[in-house]
């Protein structure tokens, strides 16, 4: 059966004008179920949403894996606890969006706008976040191993905690960014500006950041890293301490 709920309340009246196509989405398929509950979380799995003016819409906890949102308008968009595993964002805009604790894997977000927005706690394994422009955003405690981050404008923003082992932040704008205590393992930063960037208990085994631009040594000096971490001459970093693992 096809199915498509939606509840008309008034915190979201604004915004259902934006969502008056959604009927026509199900008729594509029998197989897609759209339930949209209090603020537009729910299911819709390989949704074809490009384009749409979704201002101050809320799909926390909601299901839209493969779903596509290029050029989509999500500004102010509430994404938290959602699954958005392989959507599409390509030119979206997710200025000052909020995505706590969701998971976005293999999500690709090429040329999106991310200013001010927040992805704590998020799972962006893989992701593509080619030539984004998100200055200020942050992504404390998020996972963006292997997570392709080139050409992009990250100035300002926070990665604390992050999980970042073989991303690749080449050429990306990280000036003044936050790097504390993250895992940046064989993270690559290939012509990275990463002036006033901060690497406090970062783990920098394996990373190359031979061709960073704007690096100094007091960048490095509560950082470690191992045999395999390359920075420009004169920089060095700390031996990271291995964990033994404890007595069988």
């Amino acid at each position: 059966m096809r199915r498509i709920s939606i509840d008309f309340i008034g915190a979201i009246c604004a915004t259902i004008a934006a969502l008056i196509a959604l009927p026509a989405l199900s008729r594509d398929t029998g197989k897609r179920v759209v339930v949209f509950h209090h603020g537009f979380s729910g299911i819709c799995n390989a949704c074809k949403l490009s384009g749409r003016a979704l201002t101050d819409a809320v799909f926390s906890g909601g299901s839209f894996p493969e779903s596509d949102f290029t050029r989509a308008d999500l500004a102010r968009a509430n994404l938290s606890g959602g699954n958005f595993a392989g959507a599409i964002f390509t030119g979206a805009n997710l200025e000052s969006a909020e995505a706590i604790g969701a998971n976005l894997a293999d999500v690709n977000m090429t040329g999106a706008t991310l200013r001010d927005s927040k992805f704590i706690g998020s799972n962006l394994r893989s992701a593509r976040l080619l030539g984004v422009a998100a200055p200020r955003a942050q992504f404390m405690s998020t996972v963006l191993a292997l997570a392709d981050l080139s050409d992009a404008d990250f100035s300002g923003g926070d990665f604390s905690s992050l999980n970042g082992a073989g991303a690749n932040f080449a050429r990306a704008n990280l000036q003044s960014t936050v790097f504390s205590n993250a895992n940046l393992t064989d993270a690559r930063f290939d012509r990275a500006r990463l002036s006033q960037a901060r690497f406090n208990g970062a783990n920098l085994s394996g990373a190359n950041l031979s061709t960073a631009i704007g690096l100094s040594q007091r960048q490095f000096n509560r950082a470690c890293g191992d045999e395999r971490t390359l920075l420009p001459p004169d920089i060095g970093v700390s031996m990271c301490v291995r964990r033994e693992p404890p007595p069988q």
